[in-house]
């Protein structure tokens, strides 16, 4: 076990020997040398580091369940040209995944948190607003590493448990629900964080009144109509879908006005 434990902490420098020619092939190297060591001796052990000079790029967090994998095909000495072949695999898939959901929607969603928690923070005079933005940047940022540690971790248990698939841990978690998910969330935070913006601008131009107040709201009737076209073309939906939440945009910004009237 406290092979696993150097293999997590060396994880952490898997793009500290990044390169051109080769990516993370010597991070990679560095982050399964104790299981190495504890398997092989002499020229095997010079074997096993040749094997994995070769070309290897995945997402850094999502690269435990590969290190997971390959120590455990390793420790049953499995062909090297089965080792080499699964780990190339499993490195395409896991970059594809964790590009998608911590480099394109998670970073995103962190700098919505943050923005939303800043304004949360600062009308409700919690903080002040130096410890507004204080909070605000740290509370989604720590839940983002923590989660990223966890993957991390996890990754390396899962994947040695199931060492050997060309699947290895794709099922650990519904991927595809995560990555849905958070497009969902993003997209429903950008509208809160838009529809703020509207309001303030247009208080801080002409103070609040009944014209004002409902020209933000056709204003930010038009926009969000552009975004949910954006994101139902994205989500390959008819048309249909966006007309129909455009109509009932329409009946809410309606009962809405009808209210103010």
């Amino acid at each position: 076990m406290s092979e696993f434990w150097k293999v997590f902490l060396r994880s952490f420098f898997l793009q500290a020997g990044w390169n051109y020619m080769k990516f993370q092939n010597l991070g990679f190297i560095f982050s399964i040398d104790p299981i190495l060591k504890k398997i092989y001796y002499g020229e095997e052990l010079k074997k096993a580091y040749l094997r994995h000079c070769e070309i290897f790029n995945t997402q850094p967090y999502m690269a435990g369940f590969i290190l997971g994998n390959i120590a455990g095909m390793e420790e049953r000495q499995l062909p090297g040209e089965q080792i080499v072949k699964i780990k190339q695999s499993l490195a395409c898939a896991y970059a594809s995944i964790g590009d998608r959901i911590f480099w394109a929607r998670l970073r995103i969603s962190v700098y919505l948190t943050t923005i939303i928690l800043y304004f949360v923070f600062t009308l409700s005079h919690i903080f002040s607003p130096a410890r507004s933005a204080f909070f605000a940047l740290l509370l989604p940022t720590t839940a983002y590493a923590l989660f990223s540690v966890y993957i991390r971790w996890k990754g390396i248990k899962k994947g040695y448990e199931c060492s050997g698939s060309g699947s290895c841990g794709l099922d650990f978690i519904n991927w595809n629900r995560l990555i849905k998910s958070s497009s969902k969330a993003n997209f429903l935070a950008l509208l809160c964080v838009l529809s703020f913006a509207v309001f303030s601008a247009v208080a801080y131009r002409t103070g609040f009144s009944k014209d004002n107040t409902l020209f933000a709201f056709e204003f930010l009737f038009v926009v969000s109509a552009v975004f949910m076209q954006r994101y139902f073309k994205q989500q390959k939906k008819p048309l249909t879908w966006t007309l129909a939440a455009c109509f009932i945009f329409a009946l809410i910004f309606a009962a809405f006005k009808k209210f103010l009237a």
